[in-house]
């Protein structure tokens, strides 16, 4: 009998096979990954939406504080531990700041056109998959053409240093 030193076809195959199997399984679950870390973006952003109404309520609805001319929650929403931490880091996307509206006499009590701001920072990808997620939400305002001039239609983002994105989501008040 003559002995072969190399590997036979059906060895070869059976070895191609399982290496495709195996790329097939790790492109499925890099999908899987980034999915959810939107999913888990997109609850860290409602997290901090309903911290703010929160903050906001447990102030008698007043979202504006004259004496600290500001109305960034950031500080009181960690102190009060309604959000973990500002900036808060989910995934590869930042949630950097929590605000409502502007200051203006007109705006302090008119809940229905003064926005809740999520300024959101990450890769453009992720930004994009995350817009649109929330823009199925029911009180999201970043329609294309909207009024307020804070808030980032889906393709507008702003560029930062490094390959590095910003949104602002803005949210209608909801109490």
């Amino acid at each position: 009998m003559h002995k072969s030193k190399g590997f036979s076809l059906l060895e070869l195959s059976i070895v191609i096979a399982v290496i495709a199997i195996l790329a097939g399984v790790a492109t499925a679950s890099k999908g899987f990954i980034d999915a959810a870390k939107i999913t888990k973006a997109a609850s860290a952003i409602e997290t901090t939406r309903v911290a703010v109404e929160t903050l906001i309520a447990r102030r008698g609805g007043q979202w504006y504080h004259r004496v600290q001319a500001y109305n960034v929650y950031n500080d009181d929403l960690v102190t009060r531990h309604l959000v973990p931490e500002m900036p808060w880091r989910v995934a590869d996307i930042n949630i950097s700041v929590a605000a409502v509206g502007d200051d203006s006499a007109d705006a302090v009590h008119d809940r229905n056109h003064v926005p809740i701001y999520i300024v959101a920072k990450g890769p453009l990808v992720q930004l994009r998959a995350l817009f649109e997620r929330l823009e199925n939400h029911h009180l999201f305002a970043n329609a294309s053409g909207a009024s307020n001039t804070h808030c980032t239609p889906e393709d507008e983002p702003f560029a930062l240093p490094h390959d590095i994105y910003q949104h602002n989501f803005c949210f209608q008040r909801s109490l």
